[in-house]
Order: structure tokens, then C-alpha cells, then sequence
């Protein structure tokens, strides 16, 4: 089952938040995501966080786990956790960039945390999809014009089908860019991580 997780960066449009509502089972709010989805006339299923940034706004949603402002985790990791103890371990996250850096890198270091969970997470906004790939075959849609790849681990070998640029057991080391901007030849190509985990972007300027 999958579930649709809007936190509290920038605001998603409202044409995406409509769409990834649509193909999700459940429907979480964190924090001033509550907003960006009421504001939208999508139902919140779960509203999870400290609501700080609500001003008194009455909540309205199935379940309300309402946490203190002085806590160990994010409102986004709650709210990812909570949807793990649904079930829900196929998660969308809108709203995970911002004007903080160091809140939109804490949301792409979720990824790992949810994989080692036993959960997938794909973080998205209109231009941008982003997931974590670990050892496996991964079939890619030609949604976004650019395929990146940026090891997350010390080294990843990877392969590449029917991609601009094709590599056969390419072995990356963290902190080189060159997975930077490679392009699918068809609507669909084929990435390979044999070792080593990475970050992949399917991205459109």
C-alpha cells in the first residue's frame, strides 16, 4: 500500500499534490503540510507533528498525533514513521526542499533510514523525482528529461541499458559528478547497482 507524505518546505503545486493524492492509499500531513493540502481541498488522513507553524488553526483529519516542539525526531520522520506502522512502505514525500539546507538534506538522508526499515520512499517536487538505489535492476520511465546517479555509499558499480551514456560495471567513487546528466534513448531504460548504494535523480530543468 502506498501512502503520500507532505512536510513543510516549499509548497508543492497544487497540480502535483493532486496527483500524487489520487494514486495513494493514504494521505499524511506533517506540520504546515496540513496547509499546503487543506489549502488544496485534499483530506488529510493523518495529521502528525508539533503544528508550531498552524497558529491555532483547529485540525481536522482522521488521526491527529500531535508530538511536543522539544523532541529527538523531525516531523517528517515522524510522519514516515507512523505511515511504516500503517503499513504503508511504499512513501511519497512532497514539500522535503526548502530554504533550510540542512532541513532538505535531512530529508534525503531519510531515504536510507526508510530502506533500512524495509520501506521504499521516493521524495518528488514538479521538476524533480528522487529515490535511493540499493544492489538490484531498476526500470526507468522517461517521466524527466535527466537520469543522475550520485554514490551515497563510498563506491558504486553500476550498468547502464538504453541510456545516452551507456557504462558496464562502472565502479563511481563518492564525490565524482560524473553520473551527473545522462538521458534515456527510449521511453524506458534499465539501471543496474551491482554494489554500493546510490543516489538516483530523474530531474527537467
Amino acid at each position: 500500500m502506498g501512502s503520500l507524505i507532505v512536510t513543510g518546505g516549499t509548497r508543492p503545486p497544487v497540480f502535483l499534490l493532486e496527483e500524487e493524492a489520487k494514486r495513494a492509499d493514504l494521505i499524511i500531513a506533517s506540520d504546515r503540510g496540513y496547509n499546503y493540502l487543506t489549502d488544496a481541498g485534499i483530506a488529510v488522513d493523518i495529521a502528525v507533528g508539533d503544528f508550531d507553524s498552524l497558529l491555532g488553526e483547529e485540525l481536522k483529519a482522521g488521526e491527529i498525533y500531535r508530538h511536543k516542539s522539544e523532541k529527538d525526531e523531525t516531523d517528517t520522520e515522524l510522519a514516515l514513521s507512523v505511515a511504516l506502522e500503517k503499513g504503508h512502505g511504499e512513501m511519497t514525500l512532497l514539500g522535503a526542499w526548502g530554504s533550510r539546507w540542512d532541513h532538505s538534506l535531512a530529508n534525503i538522508f531519510l531515504l536510507e533510514q526508510i530502506q533500512e526499515k524495509g520501506g521504499r520512499l521516493t521524495i518528488k517536487d514538479e521538476n524533480n523525482v528522487l529515490f535511493l538505489a540499493a544492489p538490484g535492476s531498476y526500470t526507468l520511465e522517461k517521466d524527466k528529461t535527466y537520469v543522475s546517479l550520485l554514490p551515497l555509499s563510498p563506491w558504486v558499480e553500476y550498468s547502464t541499458e538504453n541510456f545516452a551514456y551507456e557504462v558496464h560495471h562502472l565502479r563511481l567513487k563518492r564525490g565524482t559528478p560524473r553520473g551527473v546528466s545522462n538521458e534515456l534513448l527510449g521511453r524506458r531504460g534499465r539501471l543496474t547497482i551491482h554494489e554500493g548504494m546510490a543516489l538516483v535523480f530523474q530531474s527537467q530543468d
